[in-house]
């Protein structure tokens, strides 16, 4: 059985040239832009699934906005984060947990990711509480034919 979210065993990401493996608190530069990773784990789906690997990373450059990709968990939330990109729908996400989460990051503005399954009625229950940030809500993705 083949998962849809299986790596192919040339990645459809090679060809975008070389690739530096991440890590907890490993800071990486790449043009201007540093790179912290933040995290290890995937948040926990069942105690019956094992945990896989999972970094969040942190982007910062001088001068610009601080933007936050926690990946696959809420349980790490840093300080001074301007952007957020919020993962919304997920087996191991329950709403009250995302709502606490944007409120412990606290960031500026905030955008929807792994949001596929939330219906638009959905999005407005989590900007409903999180007032103190700005939802920017990304236009659906076109349905391939």
């Amino acid at each position: 059985m083949r998962c849809c979210c299986a790596i192919p065993r040339r990645p459809r990401w090679s060809n975008f040239g070389d690739w530096t493996e991440n890590a907890d608190g490993q800071q990486t530069t790449v043009k201007g832009l540093s790179i912290t990773g933040i995290g290890a784990q995937h948040a926990v789906i069942l105690p019956t699934i094992p945990r896989i690997g999972n970094v969040g990373v942190l982007v910062t450059a001088a001068g610009e906005p601080t933007l936050f990709h926690p990946g696959d968990t809420y349980e790490h939330a840093p300080s001074d984060v301007d952007v957020l990109a919020l993962p919304l729908s997920a087996p191991w996400a329950k709403s009250s947990e995302t709502v606490d989460f944007i409120h412990r990051v606290s960031p500026r503005t905030l955008f929807p990711i792994h949001d596929c399954t939330t219906s638009p009625a959905g999005h407005g229950s989590y900007s409903g509480s999180s007032r103190r940030s700005r939802w920017r809500r990304r236009r659906p993705a076109a349905r391939p034919d």
